[in-house]
């Protein structure tokens, strides 16, 4: 859980990037970045 925060000018800034459509965490893969809740997926190059 303490993987996906960190601390930076006296707050608290998620590392991961969120959801457009639903707003949770994107899991990051080799070579797509996916969504757990929805199931929204982008590819990378």
């Amino acid at each position: 859980m303490w993987k996906l925060y960190e601390v930076k000018e006296g707050g608290v800034v998620r590392k991961n990037r969120q959801c457009p459509k639903c707003r949770n965490f994107l899991a990051q893969m080799k070579n797509r970045v996916y969504c757990g809740g929805c199931g929204y997926t982008e590819i990378k190059k």
